[in-house]
């Protein structure tokens, strides 16, 4: 049976859903409600009085293959949605439940008219999934992405077919799109200094809503420090800005199509440093996401990223994303930092600044390095990924007190950012609070399919005895693992915390000469253990800490 599409705005109680904006407000004011909760909100009210069975919300919420306890995450969304409606299980006003069968939707709804076109489309909400889990995850991406364009939060929303301008007009409007560019391009550069690409998605959107609106012609470039760049071509533009839009998504599949549209804007102008720069730090993003090993593309990234160096060595974000390769890829500290320093230096218009907080962190100089922390959250205070940040050198100083607290900042913000889950974890495996810290990662797993993730929990099992549940979690990576690329380093971690020191060694060496990002980051990861004594663990790990 299909199930019609809900009208734009639904009205139950005090409530008021505006469907298109993705926002719940009550009495007219904003009701902070987070992803998953929004979406099981949105299917309750396709069938108000109906029951939505549990396999029906799995089926609409979680891809086929990801690995995550249903329940708890399940059961964590519905309670956030009943605190968003002041709603209670054991008297329900809106939401019931009815026990091992699901949920039904009990108030009552009224709604206006729908639009001429007799559809809404839901922000966010689940597609049917196909036959893998990215194609879900790439359908997702595009729903979510409407839904900010339908709440003039666009990346690439074309103007209501306006009136020519006249030629005046058009100078008017290209000096005021080539200034807000400027702007946007140089707040972005800072921003994206040490940062996680998840918190760069609405920067991203406000570049592009800034200029794409902009009449048709020749982009001037934002000035630089020490040159005045030469014209962007409209067509390498509207690439350019197209795959900004792409990035923003924050998927696999999104950054695949924003590297094929830089790819498209360096063909057409091949002198644009910005470019090749947002080309080097959109494939960088796949040592996170998707199914390609490291070795696939982080050579084709540190290309693009000196390729931006040669071109414009003002342009902060080719060191950046040239840093960040030396570090991930390569291991190579000193070069890395250089390249991050002189980002900085850029970044802050010539001033000269010391080391990121990751560097001095690493360095073990930490003192300066949460000082530095602290001032990078100063200049965004509202960024999720700033506490995020504050709290690792925190938790690398040992401050672990301290890196609670900010991580609860940070997710008071964000609650279902599982980002912000998977640090909290981290923090609490450090301080022996395994049962507390495999709750924050089962709850980071219902809301990401990352293996790095799973093997973190897989790890977190195995030290806390669940060695049923560790074993499982093996399984499930070990098949994925025949199916893309998933780095070995997180299955070794859990065979080592199992005792089984051979299998631990073969996993341990694959993610060496996969050349594994969580090599450089490894200060997140915990110890093993029982490799650590064994040459082929301690010759590779001299080789990347570069010690005597």
């Amino acid at each position: 049976m299909t199930v019609p599409s809900p009208p734009p705005i639904i009205r139950f109680g005090a409530f008021e859903l505006d469907v298109r904006a993705g926002e719940l407000r009550k009495r007219g004011l904003r009701i902070r409600l987070a992803d998953q909760p929004l979406q099981i909100l949105l299917l309750l009210l396709e069938r108000p009085g109906d029951v939505l069975t549990r396999e029906e919300l799995r089926g609409r919420l979680w891809p086929a293959d990801t690995f995550v306890d249903f329940d708890v995450g399940l059961s964590s969304a519905v309670r956030k949605l009943r605190d968003a409606l002041g709603d209670s299980a054991d008297n329900p006003q809106f939401i019931e439940t009815l026990p091992r069968r699901g949920y039904r939707f009990i108030a009552p709804v009224a709604a206006p008219a729908t639009e001429s076109d007799g559809r809404a489309q839901l922000p966010g909400a689940p597609k049917a999934i196909g036959e893998g889990g990215q194609a879900r995850e790439d359908a997702d991406g595009r729903a979510r992405l409407q839904s900010r364009e339908d709440s003039g939060e666009s990346a690439v929303r074309e103007p209501d077919a306006p009136v020519a301008p006249t030629p005046a007009q058009r100078r008017t409007y290209w000096l005021a799109g080539a200034a807000a560019l400027a702007v946007m391009l140089a707040a972005v550069a800072w921003y994206r200094l040490e940062a996680d690409v998840t918190g760069m998605v609405a920067v991203q959107q406000q570049i592009a809503r800034a200029v794409v609106s902009a009449p048709r012609g020749r982009v001037p470039r934002a000035a630089a420090s020490s040159a005045q760049r030469l014209p962007v071509s409209a067509e390498a533009y509207d690439a350019y800005v197209k795959g900004l839009a792409e990035g923003g998504r924050s998927t696999y599949e999104g950054y695949r199509t924003a590297v094929a549209y830089f790819e498209e804007a360096v063909a057409k102008q091949p002198d644009y440093a910005e470019a090749w720069a947002e080309m080097a730090r959109a494939q960088t993003q796949f040592l996170y996401v998707g199914p390609l090993s490291p070795r696939e593309v982080m050579p084709k990234a540190e290309a693009a990223a000196r390729k931006a160096v040669q071109i414009d060595a003002t342009v902060a974000l080719g060191h950046y994303a040239l840093g960040t390769i030396l570090h991930s890829f390569y291991w190579q500290w000193k070069e890395g930092d250089e390249e991050l320093r002189r980002a900085r230096e850029l970044t802050n218009s010539g001033e000269d600044r010391p080391l990121g907080a990751q560097a001095l962190s690493r360095a073990k100089r930490f003192d300066e390095a949460i000082a530095q922390a602290e001032r990078d959250r100063a200049r965004d205070p509202l960024s999720f990924n700033a506490y995020v940040d504050v709290a690792a050198v925190y938790r690398a100083a040992h401050q672990y007190d301290r890196a609670i607290a900010e991580l609860r900042k940070a997710l008071e913000m964000n609650p279902d950012q599982p980002r912000g889950h998977f640090q909290m974890a981290i923090t609490l495996c450090e301080m022996g609070r395994l049962h507390d810290a495999i709750g924050e990662l089962e709850l980071a797993v219902a809301s990401s399919s990352s293996p790095r993730f799973q093997a973190y929990l897989g790890y977190a099992y195995a030290k806390a005895g669940r060695r049923d549940d560790a074993r499982r979690t093996l399984k499930h990576l070990e098949a994925r693992r025949q199916k893309q690329y998933v780095s070995s380093f997180g299955i070794a971690l859990i065979y080592d915390a199992l005792g089984e020191k051979d299998a631990a060694l073969a996993a341990f060496e694959r993610a060496y000469d996969d050349r594994a990002v969580e090599f450089s980051q490894i200060a997140q990861w915990p110890p093993f253990e029982t490799i650590a004594s064994d040459p082929r663990f301690t010759q590779p790990m001299r080789a990347i800490e570069r010690r005597p």
